[in-house]
This record gives structure tokens, C-alpha cells and sequence, in this order.
């Protein structure tokens, strides 16, 4: 996700590692913020294709991110996987291990 678009204690330490690889720099931040569900599609099928989708994900359900698509899920499916998996302490691990189609199709 952009780097203007982290949370603030993330904007001050400097971009993530894996945000220069990833799919939504070359879009309008505002695309991973909009209203419609037109919106949210478009997003998710960009984060679709990003070959640093988990890292995102991992990072936002780190940093409790309540706006917006990260790592192809809303906010309701990212704080589905918080509850779910509430004595996660690495969500990279978590994810990276099970990979996010898997862990989304767990809570289904």
C-alpha cells in the first residue's frame, strides 16, 4: 500500500522492505480507499496480482489497519482473521505459511 497511506508510526520509521515490490504503487492510493463496492473490487483484483500480497496483509492486521484494502481484504475480513486467530502474535508467519486464499477460506 502507499507509504503516505501507513499509519503514522509506520510513515515515520521509513517504507516497509516489501512496499517498493508492490502492485498498488503504481495506482492512485484512493483506489484502495473507496466507497463503493465498484471500488473495492477493483482494489482486491489488483492486490490479486501482487507478489507481495501476504507481506501487506501481514503488516496491516499487524498495525491494526481499520480503513481500506490491504493485502486484497476489507476492513470486515481483516478484522474477521483478528478474531479468529486473536493469539497471533507473527502474522507473517501465519501468513506466509498458510497463504491468504487459505486463510480467508478457513473462516468461510
Amino acid at each position: 500500500m502507499g507509504y503516505a497511506h501507513r499509519p503514522a508510526a509506520r510513515v515515520a520509521s521509513g517504507p516497509m522492505p516489501w512496499e517498493e515490490r508492490a502492485a498498488c504503487g503504481k495506482y492512485d492510493p484512493e483506489i484502495f480507499f473507496g466507497t463503493t463496492s465498484s471500488d473495492e473490487r477493483r482494489a482486491k483484483a489488483i492486490c490479486g496480482t501482487c507478489q507481495v500480497r501476504g507481506e501487506c496483509l501481514a503488516s496491516a492486521l499487524t498495525d491494526r489497519v481499520d480503513f481500506g484494502v490491504w493485502g486484497g481484504l476489507n476492513e470486515r475480513e481483516r478484522r474477521s482473521l483478528l478474531r479468529r486467530y486473536a493469539g497471533t502474535s507473527d502474522w507473517l508467519e501465519l501468513v506466509s505459511q498458510n497463504g491468504v486464499a487459505r486463510l480467508v477460506a478457513s473462516g468461510s
